[in-house]
């Protein structure tokens, strides 16, 4: 009789390179989902009960095995004018750091109550929380257009402010793990290929990333990366920083497959815009089959969109993308 996993087994089991001889359901999509609840984003992410219910709702549906207790996001937002687009300028405005409060700080407040409903409603599901991790947020408060010339011009101000900001968003990641987060996902699209050349992420942010994962495991949860955008040149050092998944997008899903299958959990590769978006219910089913096929022959592949799912996707193509994974782990695994 084929072994029966809880959602937390199978996650786990997956995330640990583990063959487990299924395929596991994944699925973020806040702005999909606060549609199908019928309000805005905002009040959606701010109204935990509804966002909690709605995410169980959606998990019962469709089979998915995570789930989203939000986004920690909050440094840029507390220190200064969110409309500002360069809150560090200088070395010198390093120390506006000094104003940010952990215990001000609303969005882990709203994490916390999520995790705490999740957790009293079903132990057995594994729970993920969105974080920016050093580099990113480094991004974030010197303004993407400003951090893409420092990282040539003033290698020196990314050094000082990723040191400034390490302890700031370990300390969030304890009270995270505090909370009962499970899994850390970490999107990094502005330190992508697409952005920024292997050389530049070597040199300034390679290192922040690795040590970003440690804290993660060190604090007993898992880590996540979605590669969002173009890394087909890095993905060795991506590597070497030793995520527990990469959520992938715009990859070769049988060249990567091939190449780092048996070292690293797989998730994603299936595109939200030019195929769940626009896509027909077919061309889902297709996409979906073969990123399966591709993945799941190592055992430890989780389909996935490759990103965050837009409000206007049919629900007719969210359905072919998860039937679409049942069938291909009949085949792979039957």
């Amino acid at each position: 009789m084929k072994r029966q996993y809880t959602n937390k087994e199978l996650i786990f089991s997956a995330l640990n390179n583990e063959r487990i001889n299924a395929v596991p359901k994944f699925f973020m999509g806040t702005a999909f989902l606060a549609q199908q609840a019928g309000v805005s984003s905002k009040h959606f992410e701010e109204d935990q009960e509804l966002y909690v219910q709605t995410n169980i709702e959606f998990s019962k549906k469709y089979g998915t095995t995570m789930y989203d207790a939000g986004f920690y996001a909050d440094v840029k937002e507390q220190i200064s004018d969110m409309k500002i687009e360069s809150v560090i300028q200088s070395i010198d405005e390093i120390d506006k750091l000094e104003c940010y409060s952990i215990a001000k700080s609303k969005a882990l407040d709203n994490i916390a109550k999520k995790i705490y409903m999740y957790k009293k409603n079903d132990s057995s599901t594994p729970i993920y929380v969105g974080v920016r991790n050093t580099p990113m947020l480094v991004a974030e408060l010197l303004g993407v257009a400003s951090f893409y010339k420092k990282l040539v011009r003033d290698k020196r101000l990314i050094e000082e402010t990723s040191k400034a900001l390490e302890p700031i968003l370990f300390e969030g990641l304890t009270k995270i793990a505090e909370a009962g987060c499970d899994i850390v996902w970490i999107p990094m699209p502005t330190i992508s290929g697409t952005c920024i050349s292997k050389k530049s992420y070597v040199e300034s942010c390679h290192v922040y990333s690795t040590r970003f994962i440690e804290k993660i495991h060190q604090l007993g949860m898992k880590a996540i990366i979605h590669t969002c955008g173009k890394w087909n040149d890095r993905f060795d050092v991506v590597m070497q920083e030793r995520p527990d998944a990469i959520h992938l997008s715009e990859t070769n899903m049988s060249e990567f497959a091939s190449k780092y299958g048996e070292q690293v959990c797989m998730m994603g590769n299936i595109s939200v815009l030019n195929t769940l978006l626009y896509g027909e219910p077919e061309d889902v089913y297709r996409e979906s089959y073969q990123s399966c096929m591709e993945a799941g022959r190592y055992g430890n592949y989780i389909v996935a969109p490759d990103c965050g799912v837009p409000a206007n996707v049919k629900e007719k193509n969210i359905e072919e993308m998860f039937r679409a994974s049942e069938v291909a782990a009949r085949a792979l695994y039957s």
